[in-house]
């Protein structure tokens, strides 16, 4: 079984209050130990996911084996703002907002006898994540540079200890948000990755202008909780975040292998397209009602239900398997480059000082 390590380490500077910081990093090693085709898997996880989950857990463990990778996560920038963990509560204005007057008056006087009214309705709790500057779910930059840091991290560990990862077997795979950031991650550094597997990532982040909608239960009455994140209000730039704009301004180097399903509503089908046409090496598979297999696919809306794992051994088996064998330009080592990239009103760096990728915002004057 794989060999699963956690610590904690310094993490990019808080962009936006200068803040110092730190994350938990989590990486497996092959049970084998690493040789001299060991690649490097990065596992993004997003809204709902976290490295400490289970199914992302069994993924570190099970890929590393199966094949023959350091398998990385990081707690990055915000991501407790992303997750399903809050408390459901029924408020009195909930239950006036949601009920009759003769339906109120029936729990008035008995609500025990009564309460099965409760039943079959939907209760909408708005959610207060009291997010700060400090602290927040900025759905992009400092998320992305977070994930590079770790990468780095464990490439510098494996190699204090004599050995190597194989700079041409370097992969990452995100579900939604975290496929999002994959292509974030591979604009701030062009040269890393080897592919990127895109399992419905949006153009823009989703939930800067849309509510998010979490259903739960609570004593079997349904109650959707909405929040509204501040990102909105904090950010001052949304185009660096939208990938149609940030990818005219490199060439990609990396494979691209994008499963989207046709009923996506965060991200239309023929948007998501129409993007990757105009982006070097890449493969869209369009998952349609034939291609529901109970097994890999389980619908067609976005996420597509699909089996993390399932959609792992599918798009490695046949896009990335034989890339040992190809004929092309290997790389004989890691190059890292610092890059620039233009907005209307600000210019963004990552520079590698010291070996550590540092991102820079600046306004322009």
């Amino acid at each position: 079984m794989a060999q699963n390590y956690e610590m904690e380490i310094l993490a990019q500077p808080n962009i936006y209050t200068n803040q110092n910081r730190t994350i938990k990093l989590f990486f497996s090693e092959p049970e084998k130990g690493a040789d001299k085709d060991t690649g490097m898997l990065l596992l993004l996880a997003g809204y709902g996911g976290s490295a400490t989950s289970n199914v992302y857990a069994k993924m570190r463990q099970l890929f590393a084996d199966a094949y023959n990778l350091f398998t990385v996560q990081c707690d990055y920038f915000g991501y407790e703002y992303m997750q399903n963990s809050n408390p459901e509560v029924i408020s009195t204005e909930m239950i006036k907002n949601t009920l009759s007057d003769a339906e109120l008056d029936l729990l008035q006087r008995d609500y025990d006898k009564y309460s099965h009214i409760l039943s079959g309705k939907i209760f909408f709790q708005n959610v207060d994540l009291n997010e700060t500057r400090d602290s927040f779910n900025d759905m992009g930059l400092m998320q992305a540079i977070d994930n590079l840091r770790a990468m780095k991290v464990v490439i510098d560990i494996v190699e204090s200890n004599g050995y190597k990862v194989n700079p041409n077997r370097v992969y990452a795979y995100g579900f939604s948000h975290g496929a999002y950031l994959a292509y974030l991650c591979n604009a701030f550094c062009p040269e890393l990755f080897t592919a990127i597997i895109d399992n419905s990532s949006y153009l823009t982040p989703y939930y800067l202008d849309h509510f998010r909608e979490s259903a739960g239960l609570k004593d079997g009455i349904r109650i959707d909780q909405i929040i509204s994140y501040k990102a909105s209000e904090f950010l001052q730039d949304f185009e660096i975040l939208n990938l149609p704009y940030l990818y005219e301004q490199f060439s990609n180097r990396s494979q691209i292998i994008c499963f989207a399903g046709e009923k996506d509503h965060m991200t239309p089908l023929e948007k998501k397209k129409a993007f990757l046409n105009h982006v070097d090496n890449t493969i869209v598979e369009t998952i349609t009602d034939s291609r529901i297999d109970k097994v890999c696919f389980h619908s067609t809306f976005h996420g597509m239900g699909a089996d993390f794992v399932e959609l792992f051994n599918y798009a490695y088996g046949k896009y990335l398997a034989s890339e040992k064998t190809k004929n092309k330009k290997r790389k004989a080592k890691f190059k890292y480059e610092n890059v620039k990239y233009n907005t209307s009103n600000f210019q963004y760096e990552v520079r590698w000082e010291d070996g550590i990728p540092m991102l820079y915002c600046e306004k322009i004057i």
